[in-house]
């Protein structure tokens, strides 16, 4: 892979936090803290012992499938016509019954990784979207890379790999034990133990190669995340961009974060080399082991007063226990590499998890926000109304990114009935000042009151969200049922604004035909309907940047 290129500055995290993203205590109490969220739902809990019945029951019916090669080994070696007919039965009734466990198994592990996600999911959304958290992680602080892959992707991976692993995970340690009860009861000590020794040494080698995996596994979820921004920033851009003759720019500063991902990726599959090196050597090194350790007894003397067909029996037998607790050991130790993406993506989402937390717990702003009110219904008590009005005491503030303060010493109070013009040239603090006042940032020195109840800002570059055209008009509430007078006003209102022509474009009022509003509008039409909001929800105080 040749140098980097030209990449923009982003968010990335520091050597010493990276150096401390391995399979630790670290790793364990933030994968507790994780499952806590899962298993505070009891139809997930329900479903998850379900996963683990039918792993259950899964390995008895494979101990009895197993054992059907030495049972043939008897009736034949005996030339028993009668118990081949019914050793034939048994075992295709055997294989019917592992064919629909098995598929049950592969359905509910998927139920599995959809509860899973969808809980996860949710408390993720739920912290990102309260409090303004949503614009500190994405626009204010820079600690942080890709919040949204974070609670998509990651997520999603780190559900899919879990609801693989977990139940093999849970339940071999009662596979060993019962598997090691039966080698022993064939092979003697030397048995299980054979098997305890080649496990121990595998698992100490795959626990130093995965601590080197953990931290590349960690990097190039970020470097997937930048790379898929960037073709994201193009597809909202694009006309921007086309306008600019920007095309070549922006080739050059993709082409930088592909090479920046591509390095992440070989970096993963160099150190997982030597991981899957260790993995197949142990996989493939257990299928002689078997016979090593039934030898011991066999060359002792131990079987001879054994028949030659049941000796055949107890050697298939043996072969098939010790093979077993031999894969038992194996899938263990195969898990190594979904458990470092584990602790990889464990990791990603638990750092965005606990900013979140710690931003909530900080922040001592009220929700503006309430679900299904419009500026106008709010109300103190019911009959005492509340007036929106925010005061500024000797207020300075400036960019949170560098040291720049754009006011110094602001003292300022406004509320309705008053109307306010603030002029002034760029970067002198305008729409600083509205951020202030929102609380999306904090002053420098000086003290905010705020009484947002009633009032609604409008930003510079508006959004809209899916839906029909009435639910733009009141974004972010649940729209109001109205009279037919009240309709006829909103109709008003839309011809005096000339945004007619969205009627028919979006099919009415309540018809969805336009589904991504931002890209359907004009610079213009946007800016119409976003003083159409002003006009529709008329709250007590509207705050509006670039209201010219």
């Amino acid at each position: 892979v040749g140098p980097p290129r030209h990449v923009e500055e982003e968010p990335s995290e520091s050597s010493a936090e990276m150096e401390r993203l391995a399979l630790d205590c670290l790793f364990l109490r933030r994968f507790r803290r994780l499952a806590s969220i899962v298993l505070s739902n009891a139809a997930a809990v329900l479903v998850m012992l379900a996963l683990l019945a039918l792993s259950v029951a899964y390995e008895v019916i494979v101990y009895q499938v197993g054992l059907t090669t030495s049972q043939y080994y008897v009736v034949l070696g005996k030339k028993d016509w009668w118990g081949f007919i019914n050793q034939t039965a048994f075992c295709l009734g055997l294989i019917a019954l592992v064919a629909c466990i098995k598929s049950s198994k592969t359905y509910v592990s998927s139920t599995v990784t959809v509860q899973w996600r969808q809980l996860l999911t949710k408390r993720l959304q739920e912290l990102y979207f309260s409090r303004k958290v949503h614009y500190r992680v994405n626009v204010v602080e820079t600690s942080i890379d890709n919040p949204d892959q974070r609670i998509t992707q990651d997520v999603d991976r780190l559900c899919q790999v879990l609801s693989d692993i977990v139940p093999t995970l849970l339940i071999s340690p009662f596979t060993i034990g019962y598997y090691s009860y039966q080698s022993f009861s064939v092979a003697g000590f030397i048995g299980p133990l054979a098997v305890f020794v080649y496990f121990i040494i595998s698992t100490i080698v795959s626990k130093l190669l995965i601590t080197r995996v953990v931290p590349s596994v960690y990097e190039l979820e970020k470097q997937e995340g930048r790379f898929r921004y960037k073709h994201a920033q193009i597809r909202a851009n694009s006309e921007s961009v086309a306008f600019l003759d920007g095309e070549f720019a922006e080739l050059d500063s993709t082409e930088g974060h592909l090479v920046e991902l591509v390095r992440a990726q070989q970096s993963v599959y160099n150190r997982q080399f030597p991981l899957n090196l260790g993995v197949y050597f142990t996989d493939y090194a257990g299928s002689i082991l078997s016979f090593l350790i039934i030898a011991v007894p066999l060359f002792t003397g131990e079987y001879d007063h054994i028949s030659t067909a049941d000796l055949s029996g107890i050697i298939s037998k043996n072969t098939f226990v010790s093979m077993y607790l031999i894969s038992c050991f194996s899938k263990l130790v195969d898990l190594s590499s979904g458990i470092s993406t584990v602790a990889g993506n464990t990791h990603r989402i638990s750092v965005l998890l606990e900013r979140m937390e710690a931003i909530n717990e900080e922040d001592e702003l009220s929700e503006t926000l309430k679900k299904n009110k419009r500026p106008q219904d709010d109300g103190d008590d019911g009959d005492k109304e509340v007036v929106p009005h925010f005061t500024l005491k000797n207020v300075s503030y400036g960019s949170p990114y560098d040291d720049n303060i754009f006011v110094e010493g602001l003292t300022l109070e406004l509320g309705p009935p008053m109307s306010v013009f603030v002029t002034g040239p760029s970067n002198s603090g305008k729409t600083s000042l509205l951020r202030i006042l929102k609380g999306l940032w904090s002053p420098s020195s000086g003290a905010v009151v705020r009484e947002p109840s009633g009032s609604l800002f409008l930003p510079q570059v508006t959004w809209f969200g899916t839906g029909s055209l009435r639910s733009q008009l009141y974004y972010p509430y649940t729209p109001p049922k109205t009279t037919p007078h009240e309709e006829g006003e909103i109709w008003r209102l839309i011809e005096l604004v000339e945004l007619g022509h969205l009627l028919k474009r979006s099919g009415g009022l309540d018809s969805s035909l336009l589904p991504m509003w931002y890209e359907s509008l004009s610079p213009g039409e946007r800016q119409r309907l976003s003083f159409l909001r002003v006009l529709c929800q008329r709250p007590k105080m509207a705050l509006l940047d670039e209201a010219t």
